[in-house]
């Protein structure tokens, strides 16, 4: 296999040093550069193309942000992590833009190279052959709509507020519309019925909607085409579900926002792929959905087998296109295997891969269907194999609660 190059920069010659030594242990799999500076570094590029950089962002006339943008302009497919020791949010959301991740200081090695290692983990999957292949094939791919990039600005705003959130979803009339059908749904349990975006935004959070306005662009947009028999709203309501039930679990876990939001939008989004493959291979796609009753296998396999991949690849792959964080795009490509993902730390996969099971064996896709069993193995290389009971119940009694019809979703 051939080896990733990856290309160290730090102006600390004793931490550059000290990675060296620690990365002794991956020169099988990895070739190392290590550079002093930004400029040393931007001279590298000329001769190689990295797989992967890691900078520290405090570097002297080329900040490690900077450098990373301007990799991202020579080379998209790098990817670009940033090492920062300041908690400032500000600082923390400027690199956000460049970085696929932040990596705090002092500087764990063996957390980096589990980091790497997922992170390429990734990459191989979404850059095989057969996954290329069949994406070719679509004629359809939803892209990201132009009022979710406004609304990206807003969130990034120092003084970014509910109030022109709300103004923003106000320019698209049909668009607010079902984003307030969703947001009135019993999945979110409002007392009172919402009609006004701005307190929709109040009540949910600016993330939320934001999540609830690209779920609605996505799912309307493929709504048209799709395999005899695939139901778009019962799919809606699944992903909704393991959206709502990743994030309780990610709410017991750690008290990190980011952490529950990032396992909120993975659990939207976990089967997107099912929905672009339905829409742009509905013949195949339904041969898809026959295999997995004849066969009496999970679906996954009868994909695999007459795909040559699955809904799960193709799905990470359209959230790699809209540039989501590596751990939403994780989530997806392996929450029917998370195993395969390599990593040993609770990250949104854990949450999507506990939060779908349980709304499967409540609702299982079709009747008499097959699903796949929730990997214990990978639970207990987390450490959480004592939560499963526990992680189940809160989402099982989270969907009996919501008492949900498919009325209440968009259409």
């Amino acid at each position: 296999m051939e080896k990733k190059l990856i290309l160290f920069v730090d102006n600390d010659e004793a931490v550059l040093e000290e990675l060296r030594y620690q990365m002794i242990s991956k020169a099988n799999e990895w070739e190392m550069y290590f550079a002093k500076s930004g400029r040393e570094a931007l001279s590298l590029l000329k001769d190689f193309t990295f797989d992967a950089v890691v900078a520290d962002e405090e570097m002297p006339v080329i900040e490690g942000s900077e450098l990373l943008r301007e990799i991202m302009s020579r080379n998209p497919a790098c990817m670009r992590f940033i090492l920062s020791e300041r908690g400032d949010e500000n600082v923390l959301l400027h690199s956000s833009r460049w970085a696929h991740q932040i990596i705090p200081k002092p500087l764990d090695q063996e957390t980096l190279k589990r980091r790497l290692a997922r992170a390429f983990a990734l990459r191989d999957l979404l850059g095989s052959e057969k996954l290329k292949s069949l994406t070719g094939r679509m004629r359809v791919i939803p892209s990201l709509p132009e009022i979710y990039y406004e609304l990206l600005e807003e969130l990034r705003s120092p003084d970014s507020s509910s109030v022109r959130v709300g103004r923003i979803l106000e320019k698209d009339i049909g668009m607010t519309a079902k984003v307030l059908q969703l947001v009135n749904s019993a999945f979110f349990g409002l007392a009172n019925k919402v009609t006004d975006p701005v307190q929709a935004t109040i009540y949910l959070g600016l993330n939320t909607i934001k999540s609830l306005l690209l779920v609605a662009h996505v799912f309307s947009t493929l709504d048209e085409s799709k395999a005899t028999g695939f139901s778009t709203q019962k799919l809606l309501r699944h992903s909704l579900a393991v959206g709502r039930g990743a994030q309780a679990i990610s709410k017991t876990v750690a008290f990190d926002v980011s952490l529950a939001e990032d396992a909120f939008l993975a659990g939207l989004f976990h089967d997107i792929g099912k929905l672009v493959l339905a829409a742009n291979l509905p013949q195949l796609y339904l041969e898809a959905t026959k295999q997995q009753m004849q066969r009496g296998c999970p679906l996954i396999e009868a994909e695999m087998n007459l795909f040559g991949s699955s809904h799960a690849e193709v799905g990470a792959y359209i959230l790699a296109l809209w540039g989501f964080a590596d751990s939403v795009v994780e989530a997806c490509a392996f929450h029917h295997f998370p195993s395969k993902a390599g990593g040993n730390s609770f990250s949104p996969l854990a949450a999507v891969h506990v939060a779908n099971s349980a709304h499967n064996e409540i609702y299982p896709p079709q009747p008499g269907s097959v699903w796949d069993a929730i990997d214990e193995a990978f639970l207990t290389g987390l450490g959480y194999d004592q939560k499963l009971q526990d992680w189940k119940k809160l989402c099982i009694d989270a969907y009996l609660k919501q008492n949900y019809s498919e009325d209440e979703i968009i259409r």
